[in-house]
């Protein structure tokens, strides 16, 4: 069961990659239009999130996937920096990323596991919220291919941890991800299918 958990776990990583790739190769084709303040928060906010994780977890097999995602994430960030593949934000976003940075800096000072599991949670929340906003006001945005196969992935990291069980709030990260990741992709999918009908 071991081994079997930590071969899962490797290739929830693998699987994150992938849709990172399917995702990079529409940008580069311009075929999406990714919210800028999303991916800032992500791109910039995601190593945090990793050592919040990683202190909580202690398990590598659990933090392969976020910490390939961290990375990820930054490299994607930085193609949408360098291609200018972004929207200007809008007031709402820009508060967003500000109270998203304040949430972070309350983890920093608090220095407490179960308010740092709190705390990300709220951070994962807030990070998702332009653009589950945005993709809800303009699915054709984005596409669903890449966040279907994320949501792949974190239900593969939820079985991991569910395999590697030691404590419930090692499910938060996952979980809420693979929530999160399957409205996007469910807005997308809503797009394409309306395009279909018409």
């Amino acid at each position: 069961m071991n081994s079997f958990a930590i071969a899962l776990g490797v290739l929830a990583g693998l699987v994150q990659l992938a849709g990172y790739w399917l995702y990079n190769k529409k940008l580069s084709h311009s075929e999406i239009n990714p919210n800028v303040i999303t991916w800032a928060i992500w791109g910039l906010g995601s190593v945090i999130a990793v050592i919040i994780y990683k202190d909580l977890a202690n398990d590598w097999v659990k933090e392969f996937l976020p910490t390939v995602c961290a990375i990820a994430a930054f490299a994607t960030f930085v193609h949408m920096m360098v291609r200018g593949s972004f929207q200007r934000p809008d007031r709402l976003e820009i508060e967003l990323l500000i109270l998203d940075v304040m949430v972070v800096v309350y983890w920093v000072v608090s220095d407490n596991p179960f308010l740092s599991n709190v705390f990300l949670i709220i951070d994962i929340q807030i990070s998702f919220a332009p653009i589950l906003r945005s993709t809800w006001r303009f699915p054709e945005t984005e596409d669903p291919k890449p966040w279907l196969v994320w949501s792949l992935a974190y239900t593969m990291l939820t079985a991991v941890v569910i395999m590697r069980w030691e404590k419930w709030w090692d499910l938060l990260l996952p979980v809420n991800y693979l929530i999160l990741h399957l409205e996007v992709w469910w807005l997308c999918r809503k797009n394409t299918a309306s395009a279909a009908v018409v």
